[in-house]
């Protein structure tokens, strides 16, 4: 399993855990030839942060209210 993380719009990194030693691996992919590097790995995708803005749910620890 490896995480994708954009640097650029065409390029990024593929961050993952080595299996034999549990450190930290990169390697650095063209996002057009990501289907060719990705081999057997499962390869998460970042999301899209939701803008403040665009939420319709108050944070859980906002007061308000005056005192």
């Amino acid at each position: 399993m490896a995480d994708y993380r954009p640097l650029t719009a065409a390029v990024g990194d593929l961050i993952g855990i080595c299996p034999q030693c549990e450190t930290l691996i990169y390697r650095r992919v063209n996002l057009a030839k990501l289907a060719l590097v990705r081999g057997k790995l499962n390869i998460t995708m970042p999301q899209a942060q939701e803008h403040i803005n665009e939420t319709s749910r108050l944070s859980v620890n906002c007061d308000l209210s005056e005192g």
